[in-house]
């Protein structure tokens, strides 16, 4: 009969066994505290984009995107209306300020006109004519008081050769007596005559003046009725290009209508669309730059328009100094806007991350580059570049500034 015999346990083997387990079991604990690790990601250096904390000058600006248009932009429009007549131009051409653009043909309004030009004249030869009457009466009076003061004087010698021809009985006393009155008549007469001058002086003086004043408004309306022909003759009102012109020859148009565009070819403003977010910020007088060539251009807010659609703002902006010589309307460029003067500040670049995290917190790398690990920091104002750094961060820190989408959830990534 066989006996089971009873093999003796290896206690320095499973002695051995326990403390393997308990030496892996604590590698994982240091790994673990040696890397922070919980949630954690892993991705490979080149993969990442990272960027270094710098103290530097930190400059708000916003880039925005606009376009060139002219700065002047002149709309035609039908005066008087009409039929249109002739065309001197077309869509595309240049012009200079004054040439003819379009010509219509409105008898009715002509008849009116020729109508009114009538009655002002009518009302002119009026006037004419009472002055004529005016200057004709102080004419008459003046003549008058000449004839009497020659019978005055005619008057005066010949009572004097009376008086002397008296005594020596060649003319009677009646004689004498009949110039006396003669004289005395002339003589009052003549007050008269100077009184009656002096109240037409000054009434003539009066009348005058009226008949001038209304002569010159009459003038003014005659000229003003006259330049209104010219009403049926559409002119560039300056020198620029005709980049819109719906009409054609026997087309009616309205008075008031619109019939085209002029704008100014060589001066320029920027266009640009700002967002909503820099409703407050943007004012008029706020500077800014664009680059062209290679070379810088300064230009300033002009206008704010303060209608908000689909998020953004426009804004005119004009050339403070020079513009480009060779731009075109319709030309795009990015418009760097100041919205404040630099301040030097801890500044690390903008990037994908931003967007992913809000500003809120990063992936701090360590001295070794080997991990990342998630921190929470306060970051402030920002431009195409740079975000300024308010708390969280410290110079030369190292921070990932590329997209986080692979690890947004992670603590911690580890960079193989």
């Amino acid at each position: 009969m066989d006996v089971v015999v009873k093999k003796k346990t290896d206690y320095k083997k499973v002695l051995g066994k326990a403390l393997g387990v308990c030496v892996l079991l604590g590698g994982v604990i240091v790994f673990y505290n040696e890397y922070n690790l919980g949630d954690y990601s892993s991705v490979k250096l080149e993969r990442v984009t990272t960027s270094t904390v710098i103290q530097g000058s930190f400059e708000n600006v916003a880039p925005v995107s606009g376009a060139a248009e002219s700065l002047n932009t002149v709309y035609l429009d039908a005066i008087q209306g009409g039929i249109v007549e002739k065309l001197y131009v077309e869509k595309g051409d240049f012009v200079e300020a004054g040439q003819k653009i379009i010509e219509f043909k409105n008898t009715a309004f002509q008849l009116q006109v020729y109508s009114q030009e009538a009655r002002v004249s009518e009302q002119l030869d009026i006037n004419t004519n009472t002055r004529l009457s005016i200057d004709s009466k102080r004419l008459n009076l003046e003549t008058e008081r000449n004839e009497i003061e020659y019978d005055i004087k005619r008057l005066t010698r010949k009572l004097k050769n009376y008086q002397r021809l008296v005594s020596q009985r060649h003319v009677s006393t009646d004689d004498v007596e009949a110039v006396k009155e003669e004289l005395e008549f002339k003589t009052n007469q003549l007050a008269i005559i100077r009184q009656e001058q002096e109240s037409e002086d000054s009434v003539r003086g009066e009348k005058v003046q009226q008949l001038q004043e209304s002569e010159q408004r009459l003038k003014a309306h005659l000229n003003i009725i006259r330049a209104s022909l010219d009403d049926l003759i559409v002119k560039a009102p300056i020198s620029g290009q005709v980049t819109s012109l719906d009409i054609k020859l026997g087309e009616s148009k309205s008075p008031g209508e619109h019939l085209g565009k002029l704008d100014q070819i060589d001066r320029f403003k920027i266009v640009a669309e700002v967002g909503s977010f820099y409703v407050s910020k943007v004012k008029e007088h706020v500077k800014g730059s664009i680059q062209y060539q290679g070379k810088p251009y300064q230009v300033a807010v002009d206008r704010v328009y303060p209608e908000i659609i689909n998020g953004t703002f426009k804004v005119d902006l004009t050339f403070t100094d020079q513009q480009p010589k060779d731009i075109t309307s319709g030309q795009n460029f990015i418009v760097k806007l100041e919205l404040s003067e630099p301040v030097s500040s801890l500044m690390v670049h903008n990037g994908a991350y931003y967007q992913d995290t809000g500003g809120k917190w990063v992936f701090v790398l360590d001295p070794e580059n080997h991990k990342a690990i998630k921190r929470h920091v306060k970051l402030g104002r920002k431009n195409d570049r740079y975000v300024e750094v308010i708390s969280g961060l410290a110079i030369d820190e190292k921070i990932i500034s590329s997209s986080y989408a692979n690890f947004l959830d992670s603590e911690t990534v580890i960079l193989e």
